[in-house]
């Protein structure tokens, strides 16, 4: 039985994959390694922020400037105002869980402030009921298992008892780690002859699209 449904906040609730790595992209590259948004995507999905500056900065064989971070979050937040929308189905879900008697919260890498421009931007902020939980506040980032074992601690649920919702290999990782039930969303999915990253393990199961997810 599932008692909890822990979302991951980008590219599970809002599209911001690819702005968000366009942006880094353009930064990265003005501080000396070329890269287009594709590249920061496989590079850096599921990574947090000191992780990507770390790896920019041995790349490059220096430390970014103290600003660098500030001037990057500062023009994608902007960007998310212009452009973020949420995923295609999410809102129908999150309303299908909720009429079920489900409880649901966000559990991410990235941090409450982001969040907050993120969710508010996809008009998702009110949805989510205020339970975030951000890697940032606990320690060890995923693919550790900590974030989602604190955000069921903190919403009163056993982890057998959990179904997490992820993109990232990171993610899955961490959900598996955690003891809890996992659902992979790939839009490219897996065809005939390819099969999704996120399918790492047996127990997972790989969606193309929210509305695969039928019954909890």
């Amino acid at each position: 039985m599932t008692r909890l449904v822990i979302f991951d906040c980008d590219g599970v609730l809002v599209d911001s994959e690819a702005i968000a790595n366009r942006v880094m992209a353009q930064h990265i590259t003005k501080a000396g390694w070329r890269m287009s948004g594709s590249q920061s995507e496989a590079l850096f999905k599921g990574a947090t922020m000191s992780q990507v500056i770390s790896n920019v900065e041995h790349y490059i064989g220096r430390r970014l400037p103290p600003t660098w971070l500030a001037r990057f979050e500062e023009e994608c937040f902007s960007t998310f105002m212009d452009e973020l929308q949420p995923v295609d189905g999410i809102i129908d879900l999150i309303r299908r869980i909720h009429r079920a008697g489900i409880i649901s919260c966000v559990a991410s890498q990235g941090s409450q402030a982001k969040m907050a421009v993120t969710l508010k931007a996809a008009g998702l902020i009110d949805m989510v009921g205020g339970h975030i939980f951000s890697a940032a506040e606990i320690g060890r980032p995923k693919p550790a298992p900590d974030i989602f074992l604190h955000a069921a601690m903190r919403m009163s649920t056993p982890a057998s008892q959990c179904l997490v919702i992820e993109d990232s290999v990171t993610g899955v990782k961490a959900a598996l780690a955690a003891g809890m039930k996992i659902i992979g969303y790939d839009p490219k999915g897996a065809g005939p002859t390819a099969t999704s990253p996120l399918a790492i393990d047996p127990r997972v199961r790989i969606i193309r699209h929210m509305d695969e997810i039928t019954e909890i």
